[in-house]
Order: C-alpha cells, then sequence, then structure tokens
C-alpha cells in the first residue's frame, strides 16, 4: 500500500495533493524532486510556506486544514510553489475531489501516467520514504528531500553521494544506496559504469572545470538524486564551491527613511529589491515594529495584523524568494512610528551581519 490518509487509500493512479489553508506559517526550504519514467522533470531547492493551491481543473484555489497541527508547509505547497516560480516553473494539473478535499495529481510538467494500463501514479516520498498521508497533510521541515516519482509504489528509490569536490583527469569514488535502507545497491548505472557489490562506482572526471551532475538509474528503481561535483584545474588553490562568502545586498525602496504620512496616505504596500547573487536566494524576510506613546505592537506574518507587545520586540516573516520583492498589508497602518527591517538569505547561508539605516532599516511616522 503505497498512502493511506484518514480513510482514502492513495492505491489510487494519482498523487494525493492538498492546499494548505490561507493562513502564513514559516517558510521553509526544501529539495523538489520530480522523477518521470524516463528524465527527472525537475530537482532544485524550494521555499515554500502554507497557502492555497490551484489545481488547474477550473474550479479555483481550494482550502485543505492539514494535519491536526494547523496550517503548515507541506509536499503540496512546495509542487505548486516550484510550479509557479518564474524560472524553471512547470505545469501540473491536479482535479479536486471533494470527498477527499484533495486534489488528484494528474499531470505534472507534460507527464501523465495512466494507472490503467501499467498500474503507475504519482508517488510522494519525504526523506526517501512514501508517505502515508496526503501531500497537504505531509508536513516538511527545513531541509527535508521530497520528492514526486510516477511509479507503482514498489520501486526503491535510489541515493547517490560523494565528494562535492573533484580535480580534472581523476576519478571520483560515488556511492549507490538504498535511500530508504541506506543499504548498498549493486548494477545502477552512473557515469556510463554500474555500481559494485559495495554500491561503489568511481567514473573519471575529463574536460574543463565546473560542476558535474551525476544520477544513478537501475531498471525497476527510482533514479537518484544529483550528485553534483564541483570540478577544479589541479594547479588551483582549492576554493572550488566556496567561492560566495558575500551576503546578498537588500534594501527597501518603497518607503523612504524618515518620512511622515498622513493615515490617508498611509504605507500599505512594503517593497524593495535584492541585488543579484551567484547563489541565490533562499528566503527575503521582513520585520515591521510600531510604537505609539508607550504602546508598542508588531506586525505578525502569521495572523496578518498588528500585535501587542513588548517594547524593542518583534518578529522577522518571510516574503518568498523575488529580488523584486513587496509585501501588500491587509490594511493602511494606524498612527504610530514604525521600523521596517528587511534582510535576506542566499543558498550558500550568507545575509548581512548589520542592518543598515535608510536602506535595511528604514523608519517612518504616520500621524
Amino acid at each position: 500500500m503505497f498512502h493511506r490518509s484518514r480513510g482514502l487509500l492513495a492505491v489510487l493512479p494519482f498523487a494525493v495533493l492538498c492546499a494548505a489553508a490561507p493562513a502564513q506559517a514559516a517558510p521553509t526550504g526544501v529539495t523538489l524532486r520530480v522523477e518521470g519514467k524516463a528524465s527527472t522533470l525537475y530537482e532544485a531547492r524550494v521555499t515554500t510556506d502554507a497557502r492555497p493551491v490551484d489545481g488547474g481543473d477550473g474550479s479555483g484555489p481550494h482550502p485543505c486544514q492539514g494535519d491536526p497541527g494547523g496550517p503548515a508547509p507541506n509536499a503540496g505547497s512546495a509542487l505548486a510553489d516550484a510550479a509557479g516560480a518564474a524560472t524553471g516553473g512547470f505545469a501540473f494539473r491536479g482535479s479536486y475531489s471533494a470527498s477527499f478535499g484533495d486534489f488528484l495529481i494528474e499531470n505534472v510538467a507534460g507527464e501523465e501516467p495512466v494507472f490503467a494500463t501499467d498500474q503507475t501514479f504519482w508517488g510522494i516520498y519525504r526523506n526517501g520514504t512514501a508517505t502515508s498521508t496526503g501531500a497537504c497533510q505531509t508536513r516538511v521541515a527545513e531541509g527535508d528531500e521530497v520528492l514526486y516519482a510516477v511509479g507503482t509504489g514498489a520501486e526503491p528509490l535510489l541515493r547517490l553521494a560523494g565528494p562535492v569536490t573533484a580535480v580534472t583527469g581523476s576519478a571520483v569514488s560515488l556511492t549507490v544506496t538504498d535511500a530508504a535502507s541506506s543499504a548498498p545497491v549493486a548494477g545502477a548505472t552512473v557515469g556510463g559504469l554500474q555500481s559494485d557489490a559495495a554500491g561503489k562506482v568511481s567514473p573519471v572526471i575529463r574536460g574543463t572545470a565546473g560542476t558535474v551532475s551525476f544520477k544513478a538509474a537501475k531498471t525497476g528503481s527510482i533514479r537518484s538524486n544529483a550528485a553534483l561535483v564541483c570540478v577544479q584545474a589541479a594547479d588551483q588553490d582549492g576554493s572550488c564551491g566556496t567561492s560566495d562568502r558575500r551576503s546578498p545586498v537588500a534594501a527597501v525602496t518603497g518607503v523612504e527613511q524618515g518620512a511622515t504620512f498622513s493615515r490617508a496616505r498611509a504605507p500599505r504596500r512594503l517593497a524593495g529589491t535584492v541585488a543579484a547573487d551567484p547563489s541565490g536566494l533562499f528566503a527575503v524576510k521582513l520585520r515591521l515594529a510600531r510604537r505609539d506613546g508607550r504602546r508598542c505592537s508588531y506586525f505578525s506574518g502569521r495572523s496578518e495584523r498588528l500585535r501587542a507587545s513588548r517594547c524593542r520586540r518583534s518578529f522577522w516573516f518571510g516574503i518568498g524568494t523575488d529580488s523584486a520583492w513587496s509585501y501588500l498589508l491587509p490594511s493602511r497602518l494606524p498612527r504610530g512610528s514604525y521600523t521596517l527591517d528587511v534582510k535576506a538569505i542566499d543558498k550558500a547561508g550568507n545575509r548581512e551581519a548589520e542592518l543598515v539605516r535608510g536602506r535595511t532599516r528604514v523608519t517612518f511616522r504616520v500621524r
């Protein structure tokens, strides 16, 4: 049995996708992979959060309460966020089932398994294990691996691991294992070679310096993750893969430092930019604090309203990964003095250590 979700037996010909309830949780970074029958259709890091999902069946977005813990980032929202990405996005289609409260995924990136023909469907895995819940009930945590794969649900998943750096002309030692049991897998093809009884395979790195990607495949199995190896010439200084140590440069552009607004013209859309970063953006976060006399509050990204708090106490909330970022407040801000902060984090983990007044920290007043 491939999935079981509150009485829903997901030996159906499609994966189950549930749209998260319209509330904000903490944005979460996961690796999402989509494996078709013949090739990898998508593999990248995705930042996701609980949100409604439109399955493209014409019925519009549908909410889903998720598990008893409440709205949270999940495997379904990760698929929807990857599909809607400005770069590398893809189409997917799922028909909404009112009785299940889920979408039945029919087509991802142009691939549509036919269960009646070969008993294959879109299966869902988290960290190498088939999920026992539908996609929106499958919560994800920072660093999780989420996989959608066409199969019968009986196939083992391959995992490929090896060094992150290598020198041109040398052999690189890679290991193929079963993702669920970590047992070595023999007979898997990697770079034109087959793994031995210990799961080992050592293709030779040829050509110029750069990033080389390896995958493991074996008949009757779901192909592996990509193992990326940063290759450099023998006379280089060994810094391969560690060159990006610069923090992404963020800025607030929608509100000028020290500005004063009337209540009728108080800011509602917060906006700014993040300069191009070689590692790519992982997250953009905001923090908005208010003071009105002796009373203080902060804007909660989860509840989307100002909440009373101790002065000098406020919290960050994520708004996505767009370099030209913006966030629409539910209403214009009330009277008070405000401090708006922004920070950006790149995929190498870099972030600015200090806030810069007038760029990443802007103070303004509403009278």
